[in-house]
């Protein structure tokens, strides 16, 4: 059950990235939610 788990799970890098996009827009952008999860979710 763990190795499945693993091999879904998303890297740091990709949920920092995420992150980084969502507070890198304009000032007159305002980003209410972020919803971040692995493209091949079971």
């Amino acid at each position: 059950m763990l190795a499945r788990r693993d091999a879904m799970a998303l890297d740091p890098v990709s949920i920092a990235e995420a992150i980084a996009y969502a507070i890198g827009q304009p000032e007159q952008v305002d980003v209410n939610e972020i919803v971040v999860r692995p493209v091949a979710q079971r």
